[in-house]
């Protein structure tokens, strides 16, 4: 009777938030260290200099044994260092969140920065040809795709160097992309814009089919750009090609930005893109300029393919439907709007981390373009786009 009445003493003491527990040296409850407690119940001073209890064996063991029980049932609810007749100290373990919680939201965060950066990159690229041509180059995301493959060729089966192959498939996506406006729009006689985006559509079927010729129908396997050892960060588990892709993205809009404020041929591309009439008037090579805004596209689509593809998978067609993400990244933030890409594929790749996370990753796409059209109906020139007027 006495030990189910201690029982029911320490169990009513524990449901009101404090637990009076003995604490060892190691700043746990002397209930739930063995050694300790063996130390306290036989009587004399254990190996950790704990005093002997005067009490008899047989009721300081038992005493234990209810405290042990109890600090199982109750493990939440103790804290602290106690002593026998110390006063309880305030529960404040309360968190607006639980730490699952709070880790699986760190962990979409992340995840979407990570796509969100690719989708920025590829809405860089639609605003930077809108800007010189006024059109939509759908060959942005097959830029992406061609980016990965390539680099997959000089990696594996020309086995250079990361630092050698990076620029080096850079250079050959951005040249890829001055082929096309060489050849497939240049030449056309109508200047129509919808006859130009058709063109554009065909081109992006024709890249498709000689990337399925070249590289094969099989989805291949691109090597990360560092060793993959995870890690936690805030929370979230992580790899190193995460870091990759975002500090990549940060660097290429750094350089981007860099080259349209700082140098000349930045500056006449501004120029020709606000009003390509007076531009040639001052002696601006408009189709140069042009020419070299889709190498810059181009370039920006290689590299989104290649950090992200290691992440992902790597085919012919997987920049088909990132191409279009990254467009309707382009158009949520403000088509033509440089400012307006980059927060628009941060805001779509978060929105559908959160969307994939939180509600079902069956129906992402569903969500991604929904937001898209939600947008649009509210305000049709996007979040950060100015009416009437390309920036």
């Amino acid at each position: 009777q006495g030990a189910a009445a201690g029982v029911s003493r320490l169990r009513r003491r524990a449901a009101r938030g404090w637990l009076p527990v003995p604490v060892c040296p190691h700043r746990i409850a002397m209930s739930m260290c063995p050694d300790c407690m063996q130390g306290r119940a036989l009587g004399g001073s254990d190996r950790f200099g704990h005093a002997a209890d005067p009490r008899p064996a047989t009721a300081r063991l038992t005493r234990l044994r209810i405290l042990y029980t109890v600090c199982n049932e109750s493990r939440a609810r103790v804290r602290g260092a106690f002593h026998f007749g110390s006063r309880p100290l305030p529960n404040r373990t309360h968190t607006l969140m639980p730490p699952d919680a709070i880790n699986a939201l760190a962990q979409y965060t992340l995840s979407g920065l990570t796509t969100g950066s690719v989708y920025a990159l590829l809405a860089l690229g639609y605003s930077l040809i809108f800007n010189a041509t006024g059109i939509v180059n759908f060959t942005q995301g097959d830029f992406l795709s061609l980016g990965g493959l390539v680099l997959y060729s000089l990696l594996v089966s020309q086995g250079l160097p990361i630092f050698a192959a990076f620029p080096a498939t850079i250079l050959v996506v951005a040249m890829a992309g001055a082929l096309v406006e060489r050849v497939c729009l240049r030449p056309a006689r109508s200047r129509q814009m919808i006859i130009l985006i058709f063109i554009t559509m065909a081109a992006s079927t024709l890249m498709r089919g000689l990337m399925k010729q070249g590289w094969g129908k099989l989805p291949l396997a691109l090597p990360p750009l560092s060793p993959e050892v995870p890690f936690r960060l805030l929370g979230a588990v992580l790899t190193p090609q995460n870091l990759w892709v975002m500090g990549m993205t940060l660097c290429g809009i750094a350089a981007l930005a860099w080259f349209f404020r700082a140098t000349v041929t930045g500056k006449a591309m501004r120029a020709a893109a606000a009003d390509p009439r007076t531009a040639r008037l001052m002696g601006v090579e408009v189709e140069r300029l042009t020419t070299l805004s889709f190498a810059f596209a181009g370039a920006l689509g290689a590299l989104g393919g290649m950090l992200i593809t290691p992440i992902t998978s790597l085919s012919y067609d997987i920049g088909l439907m990132l191409g279009l993400k990254g467009f309707a990244a382009a158009v949520l933030g403000g088509y033509g709007s440089f400012a307006g890409a980059v927060a628009g594929g941060v805001l779509l790749g978060l929105f559908e981390s959160y969307g994939a996370g939180y509600v079902t990753s069956a129906y992402r796409d569903v969500l991604v373009f929904g937001l898209l059209i939600l947008v649009l109906f509210v305000r049709p020139q996007g979040l950060f786009g100015a009416t009437g007027r390309r920036a």
